[in-house]
């Protein structure tokens, strides 16, 4: 068997085991990591630019925390899909039967499915409830995943020509 599909395939599935691990959190303990670390990154930032009393207290404050932490969430969801889309597609190349094109629909489909269960699988989970815009944001980070290893194998393959035609070249003169 191809060492390249093993490798995609493991890493696959350590990855759908992450999701699902951070999905198995119950809300206070998802919580309560998503706030902590939304306070270290506000605390970091305002040494960072050493702001003010005033911007720190603001930072402190329960709406921005709030806000920020709601913008974090929804980050992480569409990071999660992002890396999960772009590690299936690798596996499904690495298989050499199926063009781009089908790559890319699998990939989206594959995602999709897996937010959807995940969304489901939180419906069991105290604190917690699947909620479809989480699979919309989930599957444009999927949609986002695939444009960018897209974008990298079209230079890829535009590089490989530009050698070509240099090889060419040297060769007629």
């Amino acid at each position: 068997m191809n060492k390249k599909i093993i490798i995609f395939g493991i890493l696959l599935v350590i990855w759908m085991g992450v999701i699902f691990f951070m999905s198995s959190q119950d809300g206070d303990e998802s919580g309560k990591t998503s706030s902590d670390i939304v306070m270290l990154i506000i605390t970091k930032y305002d040494k960072l630019t050493n702001a003010s009393f005033d911007i720190i207290e603001y930072h402190h404050s329960e709406e921005f925390i709030d806000k920020a932490n709601y913008i974090f969430r929804k980050t992480c969801h569409f990071s999660e899909y992002f890396i999960l889309c772009i590690l299936f597609f690798n596996f499904v190349m690495a298989f050499n039967k199926f063009k781009i094109l089908l790559c890319n629909l699998y990939s989206v489909l594959f995602s999709f499915f897996y937010a959807s269960l995940d969304e489901y699988h939180q419906t069991f989970i105290s604190g917690r409830g699947g909620v479809f815009s989480d699979v919309l944001i989930d599957t444009f980070g999927a949609i986002v995943g695939l444009l960018l290893i897209n974008l990298f194998f079209f230079f890829i393959k535009k590089r490989e020509n530009y050698s070509k035609n240099i090889v060419n070249y040297k060769k007629m003169t």
